[in-house]
């Protein structure tokens, strides 16, 4: 139940359905639109209902099937454009390709993911509310609308939705040997793969000598990608224009604002991002160790090196042994056998 004086605007008919926490924001999403439907409730739960949504906690996936398929309650509305099959061609990093429809033969080869974020009471830094969503066009199921973890206030901006709608992502597909590519309307994420590596070789710091807001999160999901590439994972962050013609940005748009409202019963405090980082790094350390080392079997001959030690007694001896190079831990009693 909501606290006194506090109303939720459910918007089932509008520009964005949803749930919003102010007539305002409600009102934008109503006014001079043809046929809207809308009503105030006291509680979040009441709303949830009166849109038909699920309210046990789990991730909720409004409209989201509508929008893709082009579907419409109002034939006075115009439909969103239906997606056709066909194979994804991308000549440029800003190029959007078209959505894929499932069954498609792109649609079982590559994951195509669709990230937002979106941050509410941006005046107030105290109460400032952030959620993000996760729209998969091809591929991957299970669109994902949450709140930011940790509580509200400054650290909620809609950069940080953004960061950590692509950051989920590349966790829930770290195993996943697909080519995998991310569509995002922020500029500022995708800008923080490129000028990443600038700043930590100028000592974690930018060109001003400050350290960049959210760099610990930027460089655990910068990781990410790393480690996909070193697993010879094909991966692909590219932008797509926002609240556009693009029906995947739309959708995670749609996501990302039902995450800021969403109940946050059981949300988890802020991620140690340090020691995710840690983690991950670890991880990559043990993959190359461990490519090394096949590599290294599978070269049919051991690498050498020529040590050379002086043992000094009434004159001076001195002695070269061959000792084979063993390159992954893991692959130490293999190479043993195949070379003793």
């Amino acid at each position: 139940m909501g606290k006194a004086g506090k109303w939720y605007y459910a918007v089932k008919k509008g520009r964005i359905p949803g749930i919003y926490g102010s007539w305002p924001e409600a009102e934008a999403q109503v006014k001079q639109f043809r046929g809207p439907m809308h009503m105030k409730f006291r509680s979040y739960e009441e709303a949830e209902r009166w849109l038909g949504l699920p309210v046990d906690g789990t991730t909720n996936p409004y409209l989201a099937p509508r929008l893709i398929a082009g579907f419409s309650d109002d034939p006075r509305q115009p439909p969103v454009a239906e997606p056709q099959p066909g194979p994804v061609t991308v000549t440029n990093a800003r190029d959007v390709p078209p959505p894929l429809v499932a069954g498609s033969s792109a649609s079982l080869s590559s994951i195509i993911a669709y990230t937002d974020g979106a941050a509410k009471k941006n005046q107030d830094k105290f109460n400032r509310m952030a959620g993000y969503g996760i729209h998969w066009a091809a591929a991957h199921s299970g669109d994902i609308a949450e709140p930011l973890p940790g509580p509200p206030g400054e650290g909620h901006t809609n950069n940080v939705g953004e960061l950590t709608a692509i950051i989920r992502v590349l966790e829930l597909t770290k195993g996943d040997p697909r080519p995998l590519t991310i569509y995002s309307d922020s500029t500022y994420s995708i800008d923080c793969f490129d000028r990443h590596q600038g700043w930590v070789a100028n000592g974690d710091k930018t060109a001003s000598g400050k350290t960049p807001a959210n760099f610990d999160m930027i460089r655990y999901m910068v990781a990410l990608r790393s480690l996909r590439n070193v697993r010879k994972q094909k991966t692909a962050i590219k932008h797509v224009k926002g609240h556009a013609d693009s029906p995947g940005n739309i959708a995670a748009d749609r996501l990302a604002n039902q995450g800021v409202y969403k109940p946050r019963v059981g949300v988890p405090p802020e991620p140690d991002w340090k020691r995710l980082l840690e983690e991950v790094e670890k991880e990559e350390k043990e993959v190359v160790a461990h490519m090394n080392g096949a590599q290294y079997l599978r070269s049919g001959a051991p690498e050498a090196v020529t040590t050379t030690t002086t043992t000094t007694t009434t004159t001076i001896v001195t002695v070269t042994t061959t000792t084979s190079v063993r390159r992954c831990h893991l692959c130490c009693e293999l190479a043993s056998l195949k070379h003793s």
